[in-house]
């Protein structure tokens, strides 16, 4: 399935600490795992890394996929990264998606 991708050199800030968010929550559990989790995003749905912004219910699915149960304790860490950098409250109770919905509005 190829989504158009909707990345564009133009990001705005908040996208970009987001992705990082990200990022770093993926290092915590293995240094490689942001790329591997990335790349499957990238080469599975043709879409750029910047586009888990866009479609962060299509890279939760990516998680499961590469962790299976595992996922829920590796979108667990995520939320807790978005939760530090973006002041989110209740994070316990959203989802990878909602919690990147929310803060992109």
């Amino acid at each position: 399935m190829n989504i158009l991708s909707l990345a564009s050199p133009q990001s705005n800030f908040r996208d970009k600490e987001i992705l990082k968010c990200v990022e770093r929550a993926l290092q915590r559990f293995d240094a490689k795992l942001s790329v591997v989790a990335f790349s499957k995003f990238e080469v599975d749905h043709a879409l750029a890394k910047e586009d888990i912004v866009f479609h962060p219910e299509l890279f939760a699915r990516i998680l499961q996929q590469i962790f299976r149960f595992g996922s829920r304790y590796v979108e667990k860490e995520i939320l807790n990264e978005l939760r530090k950098e973006f002041g989110l409250v209740e994070v316990e109770h959203l989802s990878l998606a909602g919690a990147i919905r929310r803060i992109r509005q």
